[in-house]
């Protein structure tokens, strides 16, 4: 695959997009956003997503900046994630959130392949050199409720587009945690800390690339680098969907 922006997509990955261009034929979708009928995520909704400026963000964590002459924001100047580097394509706001809420809970599983686009051309820009692709896993009791991985959803396509390796079983969540739903960032932080676990005969000596849905505060992709990287990965690099944007953060 062209490491620039491009529509031409690899063979396996464009297999996989018919497929669900002939599952939506068969079965036609409804907007994850607004509801209208024959669109996953109809155009009126695409339009008002609000895309993160890739230009005006922390070269670490992503956060918008506000002030386009800095290269990071005042907290990884203090106290730097874990992680190499993260971006997120658009804000976790108004159609896009209700979209992953509906991939999240409602198995909405076509979402996947509608914006892994987006995540490619929120990646390709970085030129960040990855070796593999990591979901944020789930607890082993939340994947059986569940049924299903989101951010695996996000990641197995992506992994298809970019002929890398999806490596599932590289890192693991160890321990249940409480949802992170209404917690402040400090209970987050503290909440998945040691939470994740890695397999060194899957990581080591490899740049990875943690994919999730919604970046909220760092706390779960940081604790999932830190256990990599004690695994011994070379680099971790993180990519989500959307990003929620705090009063604490500079604005766009």
């Amino acid at each position: 695959m062209s490491t620039g922006l491009t529509t031409s997509y690899s063979w396996p990955f464009s297999i996989y997009r018919g497929f669900w261009r002939a599952i939506d034929w068969i079965f036609p979708p409804t907007c994850a956003g607004c509801g209208a009928m024959g669109f996953r995520f109809c155009p009126n909704c695409e339009a008002q997503v609000v895309r993160l400026n890739q230009d005006r963000v922390c070269h670490c964590c992503g956060t918008p900046l506000l002030n386009s002459g800095n290269t990071y924001c005042s907290q990884c100047q203090n106290t730097p994630l874990a992680l190499n580097g993260i971006r997120s394509w658009a804000i976790y706001q108004g159609p896009l959130r209700k979209a992953i809420q509906s991939l999240k809970y409602h198995r909405n599983l076509g979402l996947g392949d509608h914006f892994t686009p987006d995540l490619l051309h929120t990646f390709l820009p970085q030129h960040w050199n990855i070796d593999l692709i990591i979901p944020v896993p789930l607890s082993p009791a939340r994947q059986r409720q569940r049924g299903y991985n989101q951010a695996s959803v996000l990641a197995a396509p992506l992994a298809l587009a970019l002929h890398k390796p999806l490596v599932s079983r590289g890192l693991k969540k160890c321990r249940e945690t409480p949802s992170q739903v209404g917690q402040s960032a400090s209970e987050r932080w503290k909440n998945v800390q040691g939470a994740f676990e890695s397999d060194p005969r899957r990581v080591s000596g490899y740049n990875i690339l943690l994919v999730d849905d919604v970046f909220t505060t760092g706390a779960t992709l940081n604790a999932c680098a830190e256990a990599l990287l004690d695994a011994g990965a070379s680099a971790v690099y993180g990519l989500t969907l959307a990003r929620a944007i705090s009063h604490a953060d500079d604005q766009l």
